[in-house]
């Protein structure tokens, strides 16, 4: 985190702790992405929801570590992992560009963490480039310097950088889409791959004239800007999650919205019947 160099990680989640149950799925580690690291280093934590979408959310994480070089963490699981569903090749001229630009030398004062005003971002040099020498690892930097530095006032503006530019992220997060009506009793909110159960008791539950709407999360660090009002525009929220309920807790830290949590950790993905169950007990 520190060093500030694009990664991107992919945790397939089965369910654990320790080695588990490795063909199970689970959506536990979302703390783990989210604060599994010393210090104050935010990092931001993407989901894919189907096995198609994997494709998708990977390569925008690849888009993002580039353009903001810093590690992206993926949370897919078992269940997307052994799943399959139709799903079209995109054409390549259909699929947003990735474009990296590199540090050049100039005038062999190459400062490795010059930052764009935008992004954050700082530059990104080639090893072994004539000019363009610098350290980098573990220990805290000096702004626009790069050199190792043990100041507090220096440490206090670098974390706090690095965390800017995790939280500007939100211009890169498109509006919330919920399906159904915008406002109403209830909004089941979800990640992951509880998008298909969600989905489908939401269906059903409409079409018996029930007051029930969806939304999905695709980005769970930074949380899209309009979340919040848009959770405020229903009398009560649900979040089924495959764990012991994590999402609930960063939605009730974050919104102060007392949201109810459906949690089930058997190894298992959630049924129709058990959400459209969950849901008729809270209307």
């Amino acid at each position: 985190m520190i060093a500030e160099l694009p990664l991107v990680v992919i945790n397939v989640q089965r369910a654990g702790p320790s080695t588990g149950m490795p063909t199970k799925t689970e959506q536990a580690d979302l703390f783990l992405a989210m604060y599994g690291r010393n210090g104050e280093s935010p990092a931001p934590v993407l989901a894919p929801s189907t096995p198609g979408d994997c494709f998708f959310t990977t390569y925008e994480a690849c888009r993002i570590a580039l353009k903001y070089m810093t590690p992206v963490f993926i949370l897919t699981d078992a269940f997307l992992a052994n799943g399959s569903e139709p799903w079209m090749i995109p054409s390549l001229e259909d699929i947003p560009t990735i474009d990296v630009s590199y540090a050049e030398a100039s005038d062999g004062h190459y400062m490795p963490y010059e930052r764009d005003e935008e992004t954050l971002a700082r530059r990104w040099a080639i090893p072994g480039m004539s000019g363009l020498e610098h350290r980098i690892g573990g220990l805290e930097r000096e702004h626009i310097s790069g050199n190792i530095s043990y100041d507090p006032d220096n440490h206090d503006l670098m974390v706090r950088l690095r965390a800017e530019k995790v939280a500007g992220m939100t211009r890169e997060i498109p509006p919330t889409e919920v399906y159904g009506d915008s406002t109403g009793d209830l909004l089941v909110l979800g990640w992951g791959s509880t998008f298909g159960a969600i989905r489908t008791s939401v269906e059903a539950l409409r079409s018996e004239g029930k007051s029930v709407s969806h939304a999905h999360l695709k980005w769970l660090n930074p949380l899209p800007a309009d979340l919040g009002e848009n959770l405020l525009r229903f009398q009560k929220v649900l979040i089924p999650e495959v764990n012991s309920g994590q999402l609930i807790k960063l939605i009730r830290s974050e919104f102060l919205i007392d949201a109810e949590g459906l949690n089930l950790v058997r190894g298992k993905p959630f049924r129709k019947s058990q959400i459209i169950s969950k849901v008729e007990e809270i209307l």
